[in-house]
């Protein structure tokens, strides 16, 4: 089932301030027992994007489509996690102040199956089965507490009482998810991380571990590695930006760059020379690599997206393009600079857009 939308005007600056501030207050007073409200809120932002919405709509998203997005957050963590620094036997981090939490437990029943990456578990037969009971717990837990602040409900998100088989995001809400969506990342994902390093129960597994927030949410450099195989013979052997030889100084960049949006998948990937890469850093990439970059997805799509996927990366072709139009509306209406090789940015452009069609 898809996204489904309905019009009204784009939220106003006072709007928005109103819901920065309940966003504010949901991080201070929210009662996070576990790491499902981070997850939820991570999920409709990203859903935000995904389905692009116009400005001012509300948006209805199927649970199901929600808990596919639990699934990707918690794959990686359903592994046991071993921190060098802190000596001690690998073991799966706790996501709840008591017990387990039951996605983590639903997904490492798929891995009992001899299911490894999360590719290989959405063509299961027990992936829809799957979906539907994390989807089950979604409604039952975060969705009806997340929006409680000091004990008392707060409705700025959706409606809990009116979740059932879809969650409808209130009018302007989905706009400013997406808006404000490199804030909200980065509060999750400091949210996260701290709660599983508070948790009592995780603190001999943890200790001072410092590569936990990249365990949590990145992808390990072996998969990379595989990214690398893959990329350099379709590009030639051709650093994608300055189209000169790669030779042994390849770096995976992240075409819309990881600070904006920071998601692994498969289309988002290109192979590029270290100093390319560093020199991009967390800008956008210009006009000329844009359009190339749309090319290359329309012309190889499929084959990176297919080969990926025995990595571990899932990829959805109209995602990765919804995705980059975000950003670069997002860049235009910030007045961004843009990236168009070493040394060389400009103010970018409204007319880029275009090639979004």
């Amino acid at each position: 089932m898809d996204c489904l939308i309905a019009g009204v005007p784009e939220p106003d600056a006072g709007q928005q301030l109103a819901f920065l501030r309940q966003l504010q207050r949901l991080f201070q007073e929210g009662d996070f027992t576990s790491t499902y409200k981070y997850a939820l809120l991570l999920a409709l932002a990203e859903l935000a994007i995904e389905c692009d919405a116009p400005a001012g709509a509300a948006l209805m998203l199927p649970m199901e489509r929600i808990a596919g997005k639990f699934a990707e957050f918690y794959w990686l963590q359903s592994l046991p996690y071993s921190s060098d620094a802190a000596g001690n036997r690998g073991d799966v981090l706790l996501q709840n102040t008591d017990r387990q939490v039951a996605v983590i437990r639903h997904l490492t029943t798929l891995r009992s199956l001899g299911v490894s990456t999360l590719s290989q578990a959405r063509q299961h037969p027990n992936w829809q089965r799957t979906l539907r009971a994390i989807a089950t717990h979604v409604r039952k837990m975060p969705v009806q507490r997340l929006q409680n602040l000091s004990g008392n409900p707060v409705i700025f998100l959706f409606d809990p009482a009116a979740v059932g088989n879809t969650l409808t995001l209130l009018p302007g809400v989905a706009f400013q998810l997406r808006r404000f969506q490199g804030f909200i990342q980065q509060l999750v994902r400091a949210g996260w991380v701290n709660y599983i390093r508070s948790n009592r129960q995780n603190a001999a597994l943890v200790g001072q571990g410092a590569d936990l927030e990249a365990f949590l949410f990145g992808s390990p450099r072996a998969v990379l590695t595989q990214v690398k195989q893959l990329l350099a013979p379709l590009q030639s052997q051709r650093c994608f930006f300055c189209q000169q030889g790669l030779h042994d100084n390849a770096a995976v960049d992240h075409f819309i760059p990881w600070s904006r949006y920071p998601r692994d998948t498969a289309l988002n990937f290109v192979l590029a020379h270290a100093a390319c890469n560093t020199s991009k850093s967390d800008l956008l990439a210009g006009g000329a690599h844009l359009e190339r970059w749309l090319e290359r997805n329309a012309r190889e799509g499929a084959t990176i997206a297919g080969q990926l996927q025995h990595a571990g990366f899932v990829s959805e072709p109209d995602v990765a393009t919804r995705v980059a139009a975000w950003a670069y509306r997002e860049g235009v209406s910030a007045g961004v600079r843009v990236w168009h090789g070493r040394g060389q940015t400009a103010l970018i452009s409204a007319d880029l857009m275009r090639v979004f069609g």
